[in-house]
């Protein structure tokens, strides 16, 4: 298995990797944040994904890359010698498209930016990999950091552009605060403020609420601002000390996830009529429309996971669009994923309905009082997305905890 040969050898350079599929997209559960240099994690991981490839993760390993593209008339390399930059000798490979990544190691002490972005103007050909960003191992990696050169001043330095707040990872609680809508707030609001207990409530649940506050935030619900200042002060009273800290962390990181609420500006006169006589117009999608909607999610779960037959397919597209529908029906059926080898594409299913299902919640190993509030917390249930269920019933089928959580999924349909 080479992909595995070269990522061992890239974790004996002290560099993280992850495995990819042929998408170039992480096929671990958490991503990036899954990268490791542990040889025995690359031997497992070789042996549950035998077709994967391996990917550097940029900034774990110390790393900036230069990526140049050679294709659709673009020519990286050659644009960067028109732009008068030089290209230090360091370890190189090929990439499949024709072009190329160009290994250097990251400046110490300087804070490189986070992700893929073009160096130069927008569509140069040249990207530059650093931060939470990462390449593919095409060939086997040098075989000594002696090989990596330092990174030339070109790929180290920022070009002058706009400010991307808008991106989550640079999102901050004093903007998204700013951004928060006033007002009273909204009944899914106070219920996420009656989640925080004073009774020396734990970190996970904390985690878990503040998340649940932050993306009400961002949907745009009145009233969170006062909602965060109480929830803060209920968590931090039931402690006895100062462990608003912890409930700062929370916030930021939520933040960074969820990012922050739309910019919202004040409607005319005109723009109130607009929209008005807009609602007025009789809303209709002729069946054949959406016939075709679901020929295309169906395509879609084709495009990413391997199912039996087509009409496995379409039932995933039926019941994903059954959630949405889900008041309009007595009861619901469960779908269940299951296999009998490892790696066979039951966590990548759930992940595909993520993004097809109303209101997802994707869990692995939730606690019950999180499941039952987030169960009652709208007008229309969401979609619970349990990933290796069967632990419900294998080594934890004696925990209290497990057979409160059987309890919830055995009470209703």
């Amino acid at each position: 298995m080479k992909a595995v040969k070269r990522a061992l050898a890239a974790v004996a350079l002290g560099w993280y990797v992850i495995p990819c599929g042929v998408d170039k997209r992480p096929l671990t559960k958490h991503g990036l944040k899954d990268a490791t240099n542990d040889p025995g994690t690359i031997r497992a991981w070789g042996e549950r994904y035998p077709d994967a490839l391996f990917a550097v993760v940029a900034g774990r390993s110390g790393l900036a890359i230069a990526d140049f593209d050679v294709k659709s008339g673009k020519d990286g390399l050659a644009k960067l010698g028109e732009l008068g930059h030089s290209l230090p000798a360091t370890w190189r490979q090929k990439t499949p498209s024709g072009g190329s990544h160009a290994f250097y190691a990251a400046p110490a002490g300087v804070t490189m930016p986070n992700g893929t972005a073009d160096l130069f103007e927008k569509g140069s050909g040249i990207d530059r990999r650093t931060g939470e960003s990462y390449a593919v191992l095409y060939a086997a990696p040098p075989r000594t950091l002696e090989e990596i050169a330092p990174a030339p001043e070109w790929l180290t330095v920022s070009p002058e552009r706009p400010a991307t707040i808008e991106r989550s990872e640079h999102a901050d609680v004093e903007t998204f605060r700013a951004r928060l809508v006033p007002g009273k707030p909204s009944k899914d609001v106070k219920r996420a403020v009656r989640a925080f207990s004073s009774k020396n409530m734990s970190h996970g649940d904390m985690l878990e609420a503040v998340a649940e506050l932050a993306k009400l935030g961002q949907a745009g619900h009145p009233g969170v601002a006062k909602a965060i200042d109480k929830a803060r002060d209920t968590y931090a009273d039931g402690w006895g000390g100062d462990y608003r800290s912890h409930f700062d962390n929370a916030l930021q990181g939520s933040v960074r996830r969820f990012g922050l609420p739309l910019k919202t500006f004040k409607l005319t006169k005109a723009d109130r009529r607009r929209i008005r006589d807009r609602q007025a117009e009789p809303a209709t999608l002729p069946l054949t429309e959406g016939a075709a909607v679901l020929d295309e999610v169906r395509a879609q779960i084709r495009r990413f996971v391997a199912l039996p037959s087509e009409w496995h397919e379409a039932a995933a597209a039926l019941w994903a669009a059954h959630t949405h529908l889900i008041t309009c029906f007595d009861s619901t059926p469960r779908i269940v994923f299951a296999s009998p080898e490892p790696g066979s594409g039951k966590t990548r299913m759930l992940e595909i309905l993520e993004k097809l299902a109303h209101d997802p919640v994707a869990t692995m190993n939730t606690t019950t009082a999180f499941l039952a509030r987030r169960i009652d917390s709208g007008e229309r249930p969401p979609t619970i997305l349990f990933d290796e269920f069967d632990t419900l019933f294998g080594a934890r089928a004696r925990d209290a905890q497990a057979e409160e959580l059987r309890g919830i999924f055995n009470s209703g349909h």
